[in-house]
């Protein structure tokens, strides 16, 4: 299952070197988002990237930032929450199994910063959608991708 996962770029570095990654929520293409979505089991690509989005939405949970970075990795390590917006735990996840990340554009700083002073940690994704400030963030600037082999050179 491909699960897109928020993380730091320290957490990111640290997996990269074989430090384990805790267990944490991410977010995929489950079948409660494709049904809360309306999506088609044809649609996973459409449900990937809301799931994509979601993940990106959580890394503003985290505290104030400027950027956010979502590992995009494949595991079966997954338990499904039945959550419609496609939450899921992961556990024992390794470098090996990144295959992308995405990261913001550093004309997004301060989007990012607005969007995540405007939520509190103990929002959930669906009451963090409800703030304007993410609306806006999530309107004007796409998460662009990287290959793993670029971490260390994130704009």
């Amino acid at each position: 299952m491909i699960v897109y996962l928020p993380a730091s770029v320290d957490q990111a570095v640290r997996l990269r070197a074989g430090e384990p990654l805790p267990g944490r929520r991410g977010y995929a293409a489950t079948p409660s988002l494709l049904a809360a979505a309306g999506f088609a089991p044809r649609d996973q690509e459409d449900a990937g990237y809301t799931a994509l989005s979601h993940a990106g939405v959580q890394a503003l949970l985290a505290g104030p930032t400027d950027r956010r970075l979502v590992l995009a990795a494949d595991t079966d390590r997954v338990t499904d929450l039945a959550d419609p917006y496609g939450a899921v735990e992961v556990a024992d996840l390794a470098w090996r199994q990144v295959w992308a990340l995405y990261y913001d554009e550093p004309e997004a700083a301060d989007a990012v910063r607005a969007a995540a002073d405007s939520v509190r940690p103990d929002d959930t994704v669906a009451e963090a959608l409800g703030r304007p400030e993410v609306g806006r963030l999530l309107d004007e600037h796409d998460l662009l991708w990287f290959d793993p082999t670029e971490l260390d050179r994130l704009p």
